[in-house]
Parts: C-alpha cells; structure tokens; sequence
C-alpha cells in the first residue's frame, strides 16, 4: 500500500446551531433537529485521505437527523447510545449493530442524548477489493438502501477504538499510518462479514423499509403544512399516508421517541430558530417568526423555545455569528 498522508481534525461545536452540522460525515449533506432540552455540546473527529474518510463524534443532545450519503461512496455507520437505543430507517440498534448505506441513500436517525457515533465513507471498488484480498470473496452489500449487521459487540468495540486511535493521530508517520489503514479495514470487514440466514435478513429489511417509509412520508407532509403556515391535523396525514390513526401513533413513538403532534411542534422550533439565525435582527422579528410557524401566544413560544435551546428567541436573533463557528484542531 503506498504511503498515506491523512487529513486529521478536531472541532468542538458549542450552542445548537444546525447548519454547522451539515457535514459532519464526508459528502453527506444531513438536516440536524434537537428533540429535547439538553446541554447542546458536541465533539467531532475526522480522519480522511484520499479513499477514506473516518468521522466520528459525541452529541450531548438528543437529535434526529436526515439527509443523503455522499455519491458513489457507501458509508458504513456505528451509533452507540449511552442512555437510550438509536433508531435509525426502520431499525432500532444495539451494541452489535453496524449499518452500511448504499450510495445516496437517504437516513432519517434519531438517537438519544451522550451517543457516540461514527460513519466510514468508503467506495464499493475499494471495499470489495479488500475483501476478496482478506476473505478470497466478495461480501453481500446493499444495492440500495440500509442494511443493518449485526455482529459480535466485542468487534465494533475493537472497531471504534481504531477509530479513536487514528483520530489522535498516533505514531503518524507514513509507514505506521499505512499500517494502521490496513488494520482498520481488516477490522471493519470482519465486523461486516457475516454468514446469517438471507432469506431472514430479507425479510427484516422489507419490515423496516415499510417503517421508514410511513415515518418518512409522515415528516414530509408535516414539514410542507409547517412551511405553508399551516396547523397539526391527524386526520389530514393518515389520509394523505393511507394509514390509521393507531398504526401513525405507533411508528412515531418508535421512531421519534415521541407522537407525531408532538413531533410536529419540534420541526417548527427548529425551523424557527433556524430563521432567527439567518435572519438580520429587527423590530418585531421573533413575533412575526413564531405567527410564521403557527406559534399564536407569543410567551408560550418563548418560553418553549427557551426550554429547548437554553435562550431566548431574540438572544439567538442578537448572537453574532463567529461565536458558532467550528473551531478546529490538530490532534493532541
């Protein structure tokens, strides 16, 4: 393997601000939402070169997050929540869980707060090649899609303290980093190989797209009656859907850790904050923000939004924006 010479990073992001968060895995391009008042800290490492990228991080908040993968790349994830599962398409993971997301594909993620994370950009070509040179055989990925691994805890353990150990930046020189390469992706087929029932998997990916499918479809009609101004109405997503009151109520509990009427009223405090943000301060801005997205008391809206971004609305409109800024550093 020739000499590698990686791009290593350290940013700490302090107070919620989304947009900062957009591209926390390389080429992906993922919409951050906050679901509960917490401490809105989060650390974030990457290691990448030229054919592999490692991201890795720790959010303090609860979040869900959605938005696509990079092109013509897959990107192998690892999510271990310290208080509460993660949910992720249609699947609920433990600690032997490892997902792989074909090129493209789409995530919707919801995970509790104190999760440690990771997502492995890689290409096909390149994975499939160090299987056959590891294994003497190819390895059944996705074509489309997630598909959730399950293998030994004791190996994604293995796995993210690799990933640690190349993100400090130990012994970097192109001999050892080449070295540490080559052990990493030992470790990462290891954890995807597996000899499991097919016709079981098949039957448990079909199970989990139909989740993801009515959460998916669900926020989406959600999100357009928030951006068209417009109040939560039940009735009007189960007929849009086509599915029952019941079957809604279940598959967002599952999914968001919440109903969706509740889930309604998170998108559209993020939404507004995400207004506050980009927009200049001025008279009467934070009241025309919350009529905007359907929030009519304007002191209910601030203490809501208060509770669940630990400030006022105008304290976010007032906040200069080089105190978001990611700050970034060399391994210590």
């Amino acid at each position: 393997m020739s000499a590698i010479t990686p791009v290593i990073r350290s940013l700490s992001v302090r107070n919620y601000n989304p947009d900062r968060l957009r591209e926390v895995i390389n080429g992906a391009d993922l919409e951050h939402t906050i679901l509960d008042p917490q401490n809105c800290d989060a650390t974030i490492h990457q290691w990448r070169c030229a054919d592999l990228s490692i991201d890795s991080g720790f959010y303090s908040f609860p979040v869900f997050v959605q938005g696509q993968f990079a092109p013509r790349h897959l990107c192998v994830g690892i999510s271990q929540g310290r208080s509460e599962a993660t949910w992720v398409n249609g699947a609920t993971l433990d600690r032997s869980s490892i997902q792989v997301y074909a090129e493209d594909t789409e995530m919707l993620y919801r995970a509790g707060p104190r999760t440690d994370w990771a997502g492995i950009t890689i290409t096909r070509e390149l994975l499939q090649k160090e299987a056959l040179k590891r294994l003497g055989h190819e390895i059944d990925l996705p074509i489309s899609g997630m598909r959730n691994y399950q293998t030994a805890p004791l190996l994604i353990d293995r796995l993210m303290r690799s990933i640690s150990t190349m993100n400090r930046g130990e012994d970097a020189g192109a001999n050892s980093v080449a070295a540490r390469k080559e052990k990493f992706l030992q470790l990462l087929l290891e954890c995807l190989f597996s000899s499991g029932n097919e016709g079981a998997l098949r039957q448990i990916e079909s199970r989990q797209q139909l989740r993801l499918d009515i959460v998916r479809r669900a926020d989406a009609v959600i999100r357009q009656k928030i951006n068209e101004g417009d109040g939560y109405s039940s009735e009007f997503i189960c007929r849009n859907l086509g599915v029952s009151e019941r079957s809604l109520q279940m598959h967002f509990k599952e999914a968001m850790g919440m109903p969706p009427k509740t889930w309604f009223r998170r998108v559209a405090m993020n939404e507004a904050h995400r207004v506050l943000t980009l927009e200049q301060p001025r008279p009467g801005l934070v009241a025309q923000v919350a009529m905007d997205h359907h929030f009519e008391h304007l002191g209910r809206f601030s203490q809501e939004y208060r509770k669940l971004f630990g400030e006022s609305p105008s304290e976010t409109a007032r906040r200069l924006a080089p105190s978001r800024d990611l700050h970034f550093t060399l391994p210590s």
